[in-house]
C-alpha cells in the first residue's frame, strides 16, 4: 500500500518533471544567467525530483542512510532556491524598469546573503541526517541561520517589487505580466518561508520537523511547502513564457550612470540600452 509520504513524493515527480522542461525552454529563451533567475528553476525542479526519488527509495530501503541522507538535503534547500528564483526576476523587472535606486553593490549582497543561505542549507542538512546527535544538534544551528539569510533575502526582494510597484509607470509594458506573476507569486513564497522557519527552530516538532513523519507533519507539508512550491513556481513559468526575450547587447553593465539620453521611452530601458521584445518566441 502506498504511503502518504510516498503520494507526497509522487507528486512532486508528477507536477516537477514538466516543470523541469517547461524551466529549460525558458532558460534557452531567456539566458541561463542565475541573476536573472530562470536558471535556479531547473535547479529547484532537480532538486523536488531527486528529493522525491531518493525518499520514495528510502522507504522501500530504510537503512540505507545516503538515501536519507540525500532526501533532507534536498528538502532543506527548497525555499532557499525558491526565494533565490524570486529575487532574481525581480532584478529583471527592477533592472528594465531605468528606475532602479539599487545599487550594483546592494544587489550583489543580496544574492550573496541567497548564495550563503544554500551553502547553510546543504551543510545543516547534511548534518542533521546524521545519526549523532551533536552533529544533528549542529545542523540545526547551520539551518536556523540559513532560514534567517532567506527571510533577509526575501524582504529585500519584496522592498523591491514594492518599489516596482509605487512607481508602476516606470515598468516596462513587456514585463507588467511578468510583474503581476511575481507579485501573485510572493505572498506564497511568504507562506513556504515561514513554513521554513518553523521547520528550522522547531527541529523536534513532530509537525513541522522535516524528519516527522506523523500525519500532521505530512498534511502541512503537502499544504505549507509542496503546494506554496506548486504554485509559485507556475506563476514564475507563466511569466517566463510571457516575458520577451532580450537581445544580446541590449542590457549594459549596472554601473553605468543613468543620463537624459537613459531615461524611460515608449519601448523602455535596460540600464541604458534600448529594451524592445523579440517577437516569434
Amino acid at each position: 500500500m502506498i504511503s502518504s509520504s510516498e503520494i507526497i513524493d509522487i507528486v512532486e515527480i508528477v507536477y516537477f518533471g514538466p516543470a523541469l522542461l517547461a524551466s529549460i525552454y525558458i532558460c534557452v529563451k531567456h539566458g541561463f544567467s542565475k541573476e536573472a533567475g530562470w536558471f535556479l528553476l531547473i535547479i529547484l525542479s532537480l532538486a523536488r525530483l531527486i528529493g522525491a526519488s531518493t525518499g520514495i527509495a528510502a522507504l522501500s530501503d530504510p537503512t540505507n542512510s545516503s538515501l536519507i541522507a540525500c532526501s533532507l538535503i534536498l528538502s532543506s534547500i527548497g525555499s532557499t532556491i525558491l526565494v533565490a528564483t524570486l529575487t532574481g526576476i525581480v532584478n529583471r523587472i527592477d533592472s528594465g524598469s531605468g528606475q532602479s535606486r539599487l545599487s550594483p553593490r546592494m544587489r550583489k549582497m543580496i544574492q550573496l546573503a541567497g548564495l550563503a543561505a544554500v551553502v547553510l542549507s546543504i551543510i545543516g542538512g547534511t548534518k542533521v541526517a546524521s545519526s549523532d546527535p551533536e552533529s544533528r544538534s549542529e545542523g540545526y544551528t547551520y539551518t536556523k541561520a540559513a532560514i534567517i539569510l532567506v527571510l533577509v533575502q526575501f524582504m529585500a526582494s519584496i522592498a523591491i517589487l514594492a518599489f516596482s510597484a509605487i512607481n508602476t509607470g516606470a515598468i516596462l509594458s513587456e514585463d507588467r505580466t511578468l510583474f503581476f506573476c511575481v507579485s501573485v507569486a510572493a505572498p506564497f513564497v511568504l507562506v513556504r518561508v515561514i513554513y521554513s522557519i518553523c521547520a528550522a527552530f522547531n527541529p523536534t516538532s513532530s509537525t513541522f520537523s522535516i524528519r516527522s513523519g506523523t500525519t500532521a507533519a505530512l498534511v502541512v507539508r503537502a499544504i505549507l511547502g509542496l503546494a506554496m512550491e506548486i504554485i509559485a513556481v507556475s506563476l514564475f513559468i507563466f511569466g517566463g513564457f510571457k516575458a520577451p526575450k532580450i537581445r544580446k547587447g541590449e542590457r549594459a553593465e549596472e554601473s553605468m550612470p543613468m543620463n537624459e539620453s537613459q531615461q524611460p521611452h515608449k519601448h523602455g530601458v535596460v540600464n541604458g540600452a534600448r529594451y524592445q521584445p523579440v517577437h516569434g518566441h
